[in-house]
């Protein structure tokens, strides 16, 4: 899976548990965006927890094709 893909697929994931009730103190657009901007930040921490568990990777050049892939994926996941 692209870098980009697995982002959105984080995100996408974690949208439902970044939910939070909706009050007649904000608007339904900024209620979306933090929706979204929580559901981005667990991402990041899932992408935080896969770099630190690399103890399986067998070999140098295949740990850093791991972590090069998950720096991509939080590069993608703050684009989005």
């Amino acid at each position: 899976m692209k870098p980009k893909e697995k982002a959105k697929e984080l995100v996408d994931m974690f949208v439902r548990y970044a939910d939070r009730p909706l009050t007649d103190s904000v608007s339904k657009e900024y209620y979306i965006y933090e929706l979204k901007e929580n559901a981005k930040q667990c991402a990041l921490i899932c992408v935080h927890e896969q770099k630190e568990t690399d103890w399986y990777i067998p070999n140098a050049e295949e740990l850093k094709k791991w972590k090069d892939y998950w720096d991509k994926v939080n590069q993608e996941i703050t684009k989005l």
